[in-house]
């Protein structure tokens, strides 16, 4: 079993980035929520029943997508790794950016795509969520205001710690290694 020493990445503030992040995700939703109560004050408006329900299953979509991400983007990430290809996104218009000596390693380099793959998930969680706190505010249904709530304890459940992060990264360098000796990259482009 590969392991890694979280030194060489520096994972302690790599993960505290993360951490904050996600708390930031979270208190959005739930400062989104009282401004909802403290704008919205009345009653529900009858007949805009369908908002509440587009809202609620854009939720749903937002979720399974965010369940599908990893499934659809790691493999080709991994196999990059293995194969020594895998690079950083570009900066700002396509620009190439030099990436920090942290992500030299294959340990870094699997840390900023879990680092990547944690935002875009949980940002897809919040924007679901968002959209039912906007149906509270305009239906003033309260189901819209709970599938806000549940939306922001869905990214507090994925809360990284030291522990989540550190055992990812060896399961995902297990995968690495296995490929590298397998040495087969299908379509790894």
């Amino acid at each position: 079993m590969p392991t890694f020493d979280p030194t060489e990445i520096n994972l302690a503030p790599r993960v505290r980035a993360l951490q904050i992040i996600t708390f930031a995700l979270v208190m959005g939703c739930v400062f989104f929520a009282v401004l909802g109560l403290v704008i919205r004050g009345g009653a529900a408006n009858p007949g805009l029943e369908v908002i509440v329900y587009l809202m609620a299953g854009f939720l749903l979509i937002d979720t399974v997508i965010s369940s599908l991400w990893p499934m659809l983007t790691l493999p080709r990430q991994l196999r990059q790794v293995a194969m020594g290809q895998w690079r950083p996104p570009s900066g700002p218009f396509g620009t190439p950016t030099q990436p920090p000596a942290w992500v030299q390693s294959e340990a870094g380099q699997l840390l900023a795509i879990l680092q990547t793959q944690h935002i875009v998930r949980m940002a897809l969680i919040e924007g679901g969520a968002f959209a039912n706190g906007l149906a509270f505010i305009v239906t003033g249904s309260w189901i819209s205001l709970v599938l806000l709530l549940v939306g922001a304890a869905m990214i507090a459940v994925q809360f990284p710690t030291a522990g989540r992060v550190s055992r990812w990264l060896e399961n995902r360098l297990e995968e690495v290694e296995r490929l590298g000796a397998q040495g087969d990259f299908p379509d790894c482009g």
